[in-house]
Parts: C-alpha cells; sequence; structure tokens
C-alpha cells in the first residue's frame, strides 16, 4: 500500500533539496538545506520560522544535526561546530574544528563526536 502525500510545500525557494532535519518537542522542525540554509520550520501552523545561510562556516555534513542530553541543537559543519539557541533559532556558541568534518555528529555530555574522513574525533562543547 502507498500512502499519499497530504500535503506539501517549498519553505526556502530555490534551494534545491532538504538535506537534514530533526524536530523539537514544539513541532518546530530545523533542517539544513543542501546550500547551508538552517531554517526552523512550525509543523502546526506551516510557516518558516527563521532562516539564515550557515555556508560561511563549511560545508553541510552527512548526519550533522544532533540534540545535545540539555536540549541544545548542535550542527556540524564541515569547519564548524555550531551550538544553536533551542529558542531564538540563533547561533549561541561556534567551534572552530582542528581536523574537517565529513559525517558525524553524536553527543553525549560534554563531548562530541563526528567523522572526518576515516578518523573517529573527539572534541568537547565548551562553557558559555
Amino acid at each position: 500500500m502507498t500512502k499519499q502525500v497530504i500535503r506539501s510545500i517549498v519553505p526556502i525557494p530555490g534551494a534545491r533539496e532538504i538535506s537534514l532535519m530533526k524536530m523539537d518537542n514544539r513541532y518546530h522542525l530545523h533542517a539544513l538545506t543542501g546550500d547551508a540554509v538552517y531554517f526552523v520550520f512550525d509543523t502546526l501552523s506551516w510557516t518558516v520560522l527563521y532562516h539564515e545561510s550557515l555556508a560561511r562556516f563549511g560545508r553541510i555534513v552527512r548526519e550533522g544535526l544532533a540534540w545535545t542530553d540539555d536540549g541544545q541543537l548542535v550542527i556540524l559543519m564541515s569547519a564548524t561546530l555550531l551550538i544553536i539557541d533551542p529558542v531564538f533559532y540563533r547561533i549561541s556558541q561556534t567551534i572552530g574544528l582542528s581536523r574537517p568534518a565529513t559525517s558525524g555528529i553524536a553527543c553525549k555530555g560534554n563531548r562530541v563526536y563526528y567523522g572526518s574522513g576515516s578518523l573517529l574525533c573527539e572534541t568537547t562543547l565548551t562553557n558559555k
């Protein structure tokens, strides 16, 4: 049995694809386009609440979105780890990577793990 799409929208006009998505507990979808545009979409009202280009931090990375244990959104770009304020959707912290990220991300406590080619890399989230 094939399910029918019941609704669809182009949240970021001109984007070639939506590459990464994570839902928060307010039914807000946090997503990245293939062109590194971060956006927040309210799935209840079907509106874009926020959008910003993150291209200045590198390219998007496979599996590059994760929630921390304390509810912060972490975005892994090829050159930078970004911590997003979950209420205002703004970047609250940036952490430069000593090795470029190619895949990721796993978070546990203050630790962040990501792939750089065949290397498994670990870094920490710094305190504000």
